[in-house]
């Protein structure tokens, strides 16, 4: 009897110290904090350099979802949240005492393009040359034949998602398409989605070819639009964007729209082509 005690007691004990071992790993440190061995680390992460370290970190990405549950896509790398914040405190107490030149590297290495949404707000400005026909019945009746200035002025926003773009444009009567002269302004606005299509890296500034298309529509008053709403169409297929930092320039060249009303049959057609520049801060 006494020998079974000991064996169970043994057996007992063997099994606490499992227990309290599995116990102390379950509650021990996330991604990013300190340890001195495995066991200080919560299960998953090994204890690399004396920090706990999922098996992902520092692998390539293109979205946070490749980086399993615990990482992000930052700087197209899996990164732990908790390290990224950790390397900023220290990177920008040394930045404090080298006169800030790392908080300038931060800024520069932003990359909006990560795969993680990336809301923006900007304004764009673009003037150019537009036409405009007519017909009814779907019979050309006349127009196309003669040329006149036009202006745009506008405030958009959105998100990226990776290099997706979903925008809105609106133009608050800040649109002058000369139809009459002298011109007068009109109410424009559209919703767009558009592709970033990479084109080359200069260090940390980024360059890419904008492809774009949008829906929307144009009303102006008696003297400018013919007091008529149209629905519009937006084409961008040249052009160049450019990433620096926090900031994109996107240089329309040109950024195409094409009009469409209907009056009693009768169908009026607008095309106009916009040369210009926008840009938008990115948060």
């Amino acid at each position: 009897m006494k020998i079974s005690a000991c064996v169970l007691c043994g057996v007992l004990g063997a099994s606490s110290v499992a227990f309290a071992q599995d116990a102390q790993q379950a509650q021990g440190g996330s991604a990013g904090e300190s340890c001195r061995a495995r066991s200080d680390c919560s299960a998953g992460l090994r204890c690399i350099n004396q920090v706990c370290t999922d098996e992902h970190e520092g692998q390539a990405c293109g979205a946070t979802s490749e980086c399993g549950g615990t990482l992000r896509c930052i700087n197209q790398k899996c990164t732990s949240p908790t390290a990224a914040a950790h390397a900023s405190a220290s990177g920008g107490s040394s930045s404090s005492s080298s006169g800030g030149s790392s908080g300038g590297d931060d800024w520069m290495k932003f990359n909006p393009f990560d795969g993680n949404a990336h809301p923006y707000a900007g304004v764009m400005l673009a003037g150019g040359f537009m036409t405009g026909g007519i017909s009814g019945n779907t019979v050309f009746t006349g127009g196309f034949n003669t040329f006149r200035g036009g202006l745009l002025l506008a405030l958009h926003g959105g998100v990226y998602l990776g290099n997706h773009q979903l925008s809105f444009e609106i133009s608050p009567v800040t649109y002058w398409p000369s139809l009459a002269s002298p011109p007068g302004p009109a109410f424009e606005m559209s919703a767009n989605y558009g592709y970033m299509v990479p084109l080359t890296e200069m260090g940390d500034i980024r360059i890419f070819w904008p492809i774009r298309f949008g829906l929307g529509m144009a009303a102006g008053p008696d003297l400018n639009l013919l007091g008529l709403a149209f629905f519009q169409v937006r084409l961008d297929l040249i052009g160049v964007a450019v990433q620096v930092g926090h900031i994109v320039f996107d240089f329309h060249l040109p950024t195409f729209r094409y009009a469409l009303t209907d009056k009693s049959g009768v169908q009026v057609h607008l095309l106009d082509w916009l040369f210009g520049a926008s840009i938008g801060y990115v948060f």
